[in-house]
C-alpha cells in the first residue's frame, strides 16, 4: 500500500516535471516562431511569468521537503546553539557568582587573620614584659638576698674579730694586773673544780 502511494507520488511529480518542461521550452519556441522580437511585448511578458511560475512552481514542489528539511534542521541547530550558548552563560555567571564569594569570603578571612595576629602579638608583648617584670623582681629579690648574706657574714666576721679583740685586750688586762699570788689562786681553783668534777 504505501509502496503503491509512493510510485503514486513519483508518477505525479513526473508528469508535473514534463508539463513544467513542456511549457518552459514552449515558450521560447513560440518566440523563436515570430512571437517574439517583432510579435506582442505584452505576450512575450506573460510567456516569460508563466515560464517564471512554472519554475517557481516546480522548485516548490520539488524543493519543498528538503528546503522544509534544511530549515527545520538549521533551526533545531540554532536552537541547541543557542540553549548551549545560555547554558554556558548561566554557567559562567553561576562560576563568577562563586569567584565574587570566595573573593569575599578571603578578604575577611585575612581581616580575621590579620585581627588574630595583632592580638597575637598583644598578647606576647605583654606575655614578654610581664616576664621581664618578673625576672627583674626574681634578680632585685636574689641580689637583696646576697647583700643581707654579705652584710650578715660581715657582721658576724666583725663580731668574730671584735671578741677576739676583745678577749685579746683582756688577757692582755689580766696578765698586765695578775701577779703570782693570783696566778696561783686560779691554778688551785681549776684543779680543785677537776677533782671536784670526778
Amino acid at each position: 500500500m504505501q509502496r503503491s502511494d509512493a510510485a503514486g507520488h513519483r508518477a505525479l511529480r513526473a508528469g508535473w516535471l514534463a508539463g513544467a518542461l513542456g511549457l518552459l521550452t514552449a515558450g521560447p519556441a513560440w518566440a523563436a516562431e515570430g512571437g517574439g522580437a517583432h510579435g506582442d511585448p505584452w505576450m512575450e511578458l506573460l510567456w516569460k511569468a508563466i515560464n517564471f511560475l512554472v519554475l517557481a512552481g516546480v522548485l516548490w514542489y520539488f524543493g519543498r521537503k528538503p528546503l522544509a528539511n534544511m530549515l527545520r534542521g538549521a533551526a533545531q541547530e540554532a536552537r541547541a546553539e543557542l540553549e548551549a550558548r545560555r547554558e554556558a552563560a548561566h554557567q559562567a555567571e553561576t562560576d563568577l557568582t562563586r569567584q565574587r564569594d570566595r573573593i569575599t569570603n578571603l578578604a575577611a578571612e585575612l581581616e580575621r587573620m590579620a585581627g588574630a595576629a595583632r592580638g597575637e602579638a598583644q598578647a606576647e608583648h605583654e606575655r614578654l614584659l610581664a616576664e621581664a617584670r618578673a625576672q627583674a623582681e626574681r634578680i632585685r629579690t636574689t641580689v637583696h638576698m646576697q647583700m643581707e648574706q654579705e652584710f650578715s657574714k660581715a657582721r658576724k666576721g666583725l663580731q668574730a674579730e671584735l671578741a677576739q679583740q676583745t678577749v685579746r685586750l683582756a688577757e692582755e688586762l689580766i696578765r698586765q694586773r695578775m701577779d703570782d699570788a693570783g696566778r696561783q689562786r686560779i691554778v688551785t681553783q681549776a684543779i680543785d673544780q677537776l677533782g671536784a668534777a670526778r
